[in-house]
């Protein structure tokens, strides 16, 4: 476990320099030719604001189309263009019903008796009844854990579970002299869950003997193969050593995981400037053949953390149907929420790729790092992912889908970039491709559509939309308003920023 991790922060020291953001399957280009195609006369409507991944008709596949040049070439804001249009606010579901039913479609989703769980749930009440036959942890507790009266630690309670049972938290602060390992499944429609006991505020953290003892602590783990868990209405912070992450899954096969209305705050590296450290809230590490699958991420607040290297909300390597829904990720020292891969995590080449994963309707804001570029959204390394909905502001890129790792046969590719609204963002909205020609790789397949970028690039050194390493992209039907009048913008040649559609977007 300890020598992935710490691969896994060396690498991405990396992975953060240069950031990027993928798509969907079903969505993307199949026979596009020739490089870039400017853009048309512009569209005169204003994007949809419902979900478009399941509708290709305003990407027409276009014919042929050149544009020359050396590739430095500025997409500039065309006189007399478009005028008035309207900002682009997508439609917020109110549940997680809701939520579950419009992102997730056919195509990403591998286990249906999870999606029919997810989607069925009530939403998370903090002031839920008492259920039965619970078991019950406090802070000092040292009984039997039967009742509040009796409460026991949360270990003991953990290690006494069974399938269908609730471990109730009463409130307090829980000091935490060892992380918290989860080793006990639950089964189909009965999980372990783990939550706040109903109405009372429940603070987890390390305490001064485990920050002085330990170099990395995960409050809570998640043991190889475990199923069937939730994680619910808790708060998670103030843990600072060299590696501090909330919520953390090793090596591979943990399934059916529900980690939902929790707060993340306060996790901090204390070495943020070395690559074998950092911090997450929430990190799932795929490193065995066994994929980490069927998780929905729900609801969580994430702000305030020290990230060093890494990023709040991880995927990476082996994980596989990973729904990040509904979050609100703001105030962080780097990337918001990250899907990662070909980094060699997993041995298996095939297997070392995020892959049918969804990030949906999620908050991403004043995510910043003082030492490297990075992105609110980040898809790296990852296949077949859909980025919808979600809302971009004050970060440095707001998506970007790239490439850092050359890994031939399995190139980041089929990524659907829908009706997400970039704003203030300090480089640029969205940026697609590997950015080194001699290490990146490329960038294949990907939809940029029915998106709503205004006044990014505050900076004034980006541009709306950045282009590096790619092939197969269709930039359509967005609207985008610009004060630098730099929409479109690529420092590489035609020969490797290639069959680029830009058609029916308004400027405004």
């Amino acid at each position: 476990m300890n020598n992935g991790i710490i691969k896994r922060f060396a690498a991405a020291s990396m992975s953060c320099l240069f950031l990027s953001v993928f798509g969907i399957v079903g969505c993307y280009p199949n026979d596009l030719s020739g490089d870039v195609k400017g853009e048309e006369s512009g569209r005169t409507d204003t994007p949809s604001s419902d979900d478009s991944s399941s509708d290709n008709s305003s990407t027409d596949t276009p014919s042929g189309g050149n544009h020359g040049g050396d590739g430095s070439d500025v997409v500039e804001k065309p006189e007399g263009g478009n005028e008035g249009g309207e900002v682009n606010i997508p439609v917020r579901p109110k549940t997680q019903g809701e939520f579950v039913k419009k992102y997730i479609s056919e195509d990403f989703i591998k286990n249906k008796k999870f999606y029919d769980y997810i989607s069925s749930m009530t939403d998370y009440d903090y002031n839920a009844s008492v259920v039965s036959g619970a078991l019950y942890a406090s802070p000092n507790g040292n009984g039997e854990g039967a009742s509040k009266a009796d409460a026991t630690d949360i270990q003991s309670a953990l290690d006494s579970a069974k399938a269908g049972q609730t471990v109730y938290l009463t409130g307090g602060t829980y000091e935490l002299d060892e992380s918290v390992w989860i080793g006990t499944s639950g089964k189909e429609n009965a999980y372990v869950t783990v939550r706040n006991y109903p109405g009372e505020r429940v603070v987890i953290t390390a305490s001064a003997t485990a920050v002085a003892k330990e170099k990395e602590f995960p409050v809570f783990a998640i043991d190889e193969n475990v199923c069937y868990i939730a994680l619910e209405g808790l708060e998670i912070c103030n843990v600072k050593t060299d590696t501090a992450i909330g919520i953390a899954a090793y090596d591979g096969g943990q399934n059916n995981v529900i980690i939902r209305n929790n707060k993340f705050y306060n996790l901090e590296t204390r070495k943020p400037n070395d690559g074998n450290c950092g911090a997450n809230a929430i990190l799932l590490f795929g490193e065995k053949t066994t994929p980490m699958n069927n998780w929905l991420i729900y609801g969580n607040e994430c702000y305030d953390n020290v990230l060093g290297w890494c990023e709040a909300i991880s995927v990476a390597a082996n994980c596989e149907c990973i729904y990040v829904l509904n979050n609100n990720v703001h105030d962080n020292t780097n990337i918001g929420i990250d899907f990662t891969g070909n980094f060699g995590y997993c041995k298996d080449k095939a297997l070392d790729q995020p892959r049918f994963c969804v990030a949906a309707g999620n908050v991403v804001k004043n995510c910043v790092s003082g030492y490297s570029d990075c992105a609110g959204l980040y898809v790296d390394g990852a296949r077949d992912v859909l980025l919808v909905n979600n809302r971009l502001e004050g970060n440095q890129y707001g998506i970007e889908v790239g490439a850092e790792e050359k890994s031939v046969g399995y190139n980041v590719k089929n990524i659907g970039v829908y009706n997400n609204v970039a704003i203030g963002n300090l480089k640029c909205g969205i940026r697609v491709g590997g950015y080194d020609k001699n290490t990146s790789g490329v960038v294949e397949n990907c939809v940029i559509a029915n998106n709503t970028l205004i006044n990014n690039n505050t900076s004034g050194d980006g541009a709306e939309i950045v282009l590096s390493m790619l092939d197969n992209l269709i930039i359509a039907n967005n609207l985008i308003k610009t004060v630098e009048n730099k929409i479109i913008y690529t420092d590489l040649s035609s020969a490797e920023t290639k069959n680029v559609t830009i058609k029916s977007n308004c400027f405004i």
